[in-house]
């Protein structure tokens, strides 16, 4: 007679790994009824939780996502990556204080990441709440030393906030690590227009130029009216 096969059993993370795999393919309805499945074998299972947020806020539907990001917090309060999407969640809605009230919280669990620093400072530039960003636009930048574009952000928050020696000194630190960010030299030659070197700024113009980047004309010639381009 046949000998019968045991009953395969699918344990909650075999579930939330079928989930997983589909969401990559874009098939988060489906993906979304495995976490379902690994939630129902184990209640508890935060990451089931945060994927369900995931799955949901890829088909647009934020106010389920916050539940779920909600539930996958309340089990794992000190995952970072889980309050951000909490956060991203209710900033879709629109309830920006509770979404700024978990992404500072995100950073105070994580204050040495400039990841997480980063997408709270975007999200209060977005908002226009330049002051409050540069301190972490800043915070990147003594995170990430030798990362040409974390001085270069900061620059160009700085110059938005008119501190422009301050400015000049990030442009020229992003330079010194990448002599060819064409953006940076741009940036740099308004700064020192801004602050009449119009000699220096005219060598930032030509070397971006170099570089390939592209000139705003209209600075171009305001910077001839001051200074004659140089032969």
């Amino acid at each position: 007679s046949l000998i019968p096969y045991p009953m395969l059993t699918i344990t909650p993370s075999g579930y939330n790994n079928i989930g997983v795999a589909l969401a990559r393919q874009n098939r988060f309805e489906e993906a979304i009824t495995y976490y379902r499945l690994a939630l129902r074998t184990k209640p508890d299972y935060a990451a089931a939780y945060n994927n369900l947020g995931v799955a949901f806020m890829s088909l647009g539907k934020f106010t389920e996502a916050e539940r779920y990001f909600r539930n996958a917090v309340r089990l794992r309060p000190r995952d970072v990556s889980f309050r951000i999407g909490l956060a991203d969640a209710l900033a879709r809605q629109g309830k920006v204080e509770a979404a700024l009230a978990e992404y500072k919280t995100a950073v105070r669990l994580r204050p040495d990441s400039p990841g997480v620093r980063l997408v709270l400072g975007r999200f209060l530039i977005e908002r226009g709440h330049t002051k409050e960003a540069v301190v972490h636009f800043a915070a990147i930048a003594r995170l990430r030393p030798d990362d040409p574009l974390a001085h270069f952000n900061l620059g160009t928050l700085l110059g938005q906030l008119g501190r422009t020696d301050d400015e000049i000194k990030c442009y020229r630190r992003a330079l010194a690590l990448s002599p060819q960010m064409g953006e940076a030299h741009a940036n740099l030659a308004i700064a020192l227009y801004a602050k009449g070197l119009y000699n220096e700024a005219w060598q930032e113009v030509g070397l971006a130029r170099r570089c390939g980047a592209k000139l705003n004309p209209d600075f171009i010639r305001a910077l001839s009216r001051k200074m004659p381009p140089p032969q």
